[in-house]
């Protein structure tokens, strides 16, 4: 049995049926012609945001957090898979620090200290839905979810390097209508910078 299928523009003729390979335990041979994220992408379904200063982190158990937060809007009818998150510390430490994701329903949209967001296809594309800012206040103390990085100090009020992170998250969490996530501290506060890449699709 021979598995085929049209082929696109770019390449072979357009409309031209090739054969696709097969391995020696019948797996399916394929390559990675694009980068991961190109389809979507170029569809502009993709947005990224992040803060336009820095800010501090508010710990988990409060409701009313500062940092970074990505609040999908009740009745927004798309749910946002989250595709990355950054987050790059700028001060030094007092203590042991941990920045985390955290989430949950939403009172206040988030404020408007940020850059974006904007969509991936620089220039063009759909706006976004989403609400993302500086501030957010949760219904309750939203719930840490993904632990990001941890800081520590050599001597008190001097942390061994600036340090930051990357999540590729890729879709692993998804932020339906009326929730919100965002970066949190779970110990000493810190302070910096946060990103968020997110896909947006119609629930």
């Amino acid at each position: 049995m021979q598995l085929t299928g049209n082929q696109g523009q770019t390449g072979k003729q357009s409309g031209q049926n090739i054969i696709v390979g097969f391995g020696e335990y019948s797996d399916l041979t394929v390559t990675e012609l694009m980068p991961r994220y190109y389809q979507n992408t170029y569809r502009g379904l993709v947005f990224t945001a992040c803060n336009n200063a820095a800010q501090a982190l508010v710990l988990v158990a409060t409701a009313a957090q500062t940092g970074l937060f990505l609040a999908n809007p009740t009745g927004s009818g798309k749910n946002f898979a989250l595709m990355e998150a950054v987050w790059m510390n700028d001060a030094a430490f007092t203590g042991f620090s941990l920045v985390g994701l955290a989430y949950g329903a939403y009172v206040l949209p988030a404020g408007s200290a940020s850059n974006g967001p904007v969509n991936a296809l620089l220039g063009t594309g759909a706006n976004s839905v989403a609400k993302i800012g500086s501030t957010l206040t949760f219904g309750a103390a939203p719930t840490l979810l993904r632990p990001l990085l941890g800081g520590y100090w050599v001597t008190t009020g001097a942390n061994a390097a600036s340090v930051g992170v990357k999540d590729e998250v890729a879709g692993a969490l998804i932020i339906p209508p009326g929730q919100a996530i965002g970066f949190t501290a779970l110990t000493t506060i810190s302070s910096g910078v946060g990103m968020f890449t997110w896909l947006e699709l119609p629930i």
